[in-house]
C-alpha cells in the first residue's frame, strides 16, 4: 500500500467497476428473459384467441386463459387488477404497434404467419 492510500483507491475503482460491469450483465440478462416471457405470452395469445378445440393439447393453461382473454375483450378499466388482463394488453399493443421486422418479441409469431385478433 502506497502513502495516502492509492493501492486502495485503485482496488476501490476495480471493485466498483467490476459491479458496474455485473449490474449491466444483470440487466441485459433481465431484458432478454423478459423478452422471451413476452415473445411466449404472443404465442400462447394467438393460440388462445382462435383455439375452440375442447380437446386442446394445453386444456387447462388454454381454459385458464381463454377467461382471460374474454375478460380482456370487454375490460376498458386501464388499472385492472384482474390476473393478466393489463399484462395480456400490454403485450397485445406492443404487437399491433411494432413496426419493427426483427423485433424479438413479436418476430416468432410474425414468422409462423399467424394472426392475433385485433380486440382495441
Amino acid at each position: 500500500m502506497s502513502p495516502g492510500g492509492a493501492v486502495d483507491d485503485v482496488d476501490m475503482d476495480s471493485e466498483e467497476d467490476e459491479e458496474i460491469a455485473m449490474e449491466i450483465v444483470h440487466k441485459k440478462t433481465h431484458k432478454l428473459y423478459m423478452t422471451s416471457i413476452r415473445s411466449q405470452l404472443l404465442l400462447l395469445l394467438q393460440h388462445v384467441s382462435i383455439c375452440q378445440d375442447d380437446m386442446c393439447l394445453f386444456k387447462q393453461l388454454c381454459a385458464t386463459h381463454k377467461q382471460t382473454w374474454k375478460h380482456m375483450i370487454l375490460c376498458k378499466n386501464k388499472d385492472c387488477t384482474s390476473a393478466n388482463c393489463k399484462n395480456f394488453k400490454h403485450t397485445l399493443l406492443h404487437y399491433y404497434n411494432c413496426k419493427m421486422k426483427t423485433c424479438e418479441i413479436c418476430k416468432p409469431v410474425r414468422s409462423l404467419k399467424m394472426k392475433i385478433l385485433y380486440i382495441f
